[in-house]
């Protein structure tokens, strides 16, 4: 039925759509016995109102057009809009003619906003799109431009200032940081060598770095999929923070997050789809100084890194998902996770959204007597060794990862 509910969500349909949601709900009646089987459902029909309006729906979509334009999302929005933000901006005594003076100023500033915006031809919907003073837009580049359909914000000023190379290894967990980082500065010297840029001196030693800005969390905020420039775009952070001990103040300690995320690893990936993109966790996500870019890479800015990120990477998803409930399965070994290829420093413009993974369960054994019997949820990702990735956490995953 998720398959079936995040289909008809479609801000744009076709006969190909339609299709696939047809489809969806005969795979529900097909198996929908299993229900009576197991005894969530004590009668023997379904017969419920309910589902037999599903099948009215691919038909009343062709007729009417799509679901967002005949639901009652519009008339709840104004019902905050007109009512509970004018009554919350009153002093609730007489209430109406305030409530009333409210929602008047708030359409003439509208209107007037709207007369600006066509004076100077820009977008009204582009001069709403404010953005936090203390925060700024991580610029893309390379094949993660085409394959991307999200901009990353990251605070201006970093979280930490100067997290040492020790605390990287200890409190993030980055324990090949180092060899990490110097294949990395390699690689993109030797690119800049490539491409007609002469150094007068070689490279200094990645040891010399005693310190650096680390950042732990980073926003994407993403476009429609299906290119609709007027649907709201949706936000989600990724957070890459320490354990942090109790203060003196009384501020209660913090556990640690690492989260995961997709990464276009070659730049391959597309917009949609699964080629091209591969599971990582983050562990730190930090940013070279200057006067460090200065001495790898010379005086020219253009030639400065941006922001990066250093990953442990999972194993590489399978062409196609599991039969029963079509996630993708991916792993990470206690083995694999200590092997200098398993970790790597990337653009952080290289990750495309964070990643929902369900740890593995298996039935042929009772939950405490298994190694889930220690599972948390700050410490699954460390014990548990795979997971699904889970496709259906909303219905913006539903449509990428496929």
């Amino acid at each position: 039925m998720l398959e079936f509910f995040y289909i008809a969500q479609y801000q744009s349909h076709s006969d190909e759509t339609l299709q696939y949601l047809e489809e969806a709900l005969q795979e529900f009646h097909k198996n929908k016995v299993i229900f009576a089987q197991l005894g969530a459902r004590q009668l023997n029909h379904f017969n419920l109102p309910k589902l037999h309006a599903l099948l009215h729906y691919a038909r009343a979509i062709r007729e009417l057009g799509t679901t967002d334009g005949y639901n009652t999302e519009a008339t709840e929005r104004l019902h905050i809009d007109l009512i509970k933000e004018a009554y919350r901006a009153s002093n609730h005594r007489n209430e109406i003619p305030q409530m009333i003076t409210w929602v008047t100023r708030n359409e003439t500033i509208e209107r007037f906003d709207a007369f600006v915006c066509w004076c100077e031809g820009q977008d009204l919907a582009e001069s709403a799109n404010i953005t936090n003073p203390d925060e700024e837009t991580v610029a893309q580049s390379g094949a993660s431009v085409e394959a991307s359909s999200c901009n990353i914000r990251l605070a201006k000023s970093p979280s930490d200032k100067a997290v040492t190379i020790d605390m990287l290894i200890h409190n993030y967990h980055a324990i090949h940081f180092l060899v990490a980082l110097e294949k990395y500065l390699s690689m993109q010297r030797n690119k800049l060598i490539a491409h007609g840029v002469s150094f007068s001196r070689g490279p200094p030693s990645s040891l010399s770095i005693q310190s650096l800005p680390v950042w732990h969390r980073v926003k994407f905020i993403h476009n429609n999929v299906q290119g609709m420039d007027f649907i709201e775009d949706t936000q989600e952070t990724v957070h890459v923070c320490p354990h942090k001990p109790a203060g003196n103040s009384g501020a209660s300690p913090t556990a640690e997050r690492f989260d995961t995320v997709l990464v276009n690893e070659k730049g391959e990936a597309e917009i949609t789809g699964t080629k091209g993109l591969r599971v990582a966790q983050v562990r730190v996500l930090f940013k070279l100084p200057n006067d460090i870019c200065q001495r790898y890479f010379g005086s020219n800015p253009a030639h400065w890194l941006g922001h990066l990120a250093y990953i442990e990477w999972f194993s590489r998803m399978k062409s196609s998902p599991e039969r029963d409930h079509g996630m993708f399965l991916v792993e990470r070994t206690e083995a694999a996770r200590r092997l200098e290829t398993n970790v790597a420093i990337i653009d952080i413009s290289a990750i495309t959204r964070s990643c929902h993974l369900i740890p593995q369960f298996f039935l042929d054994q009772p939950v405490r007597q298994s190694p889930a019997a220690e599972w948390t949820s700050q410490n699954v990702l460390e014990k548990c060794t795979t997971f699904f990735v889970n496709n259906w956490l909303n219905h913006q995953s539903y449509q990428i990862i496929w």
